[in-house]
């Protein structure tokens, strides 16, 4: 079993798949933050441009958790002293 989300990662693709995943995924932060910006700014986003927001937030969160899930996964467990 992989010790972490990111030792999965390295195992089972290539050098050049995970260069491509990272670039891509700060693509897609830097939308999510350009869009964001621009609302904070007082601008009304298109409908389309919430919809796109919102996906955004969800496939972040949703990395977010299996990252942290496959971390806590491969910590040891703590046993309490009492």
């Amino acid at each position: 079993m992989a010790k972490s989300f990111d030792a999965l990662v390295n195992r089972t693709t290539s050098k050049r798949t995970r260069e491509h995943a990272a670039r891509r995924a700060n693509e897609l932060l830097a939308r999510l933050h350009k869009l964001l910006d621009r609302q904070d700014q007082g601008h009304k986003l298109t409908a389309a441009e919430k919809r796109e927001a919102q996906g955004l937030v969800s496939v972040s969160e949703l990395l977010s958790l299996l990252k942290m899930r496959s971390t806590r996964k491969a910590a040891p467990a703590h046993k309490s002293s009492r």
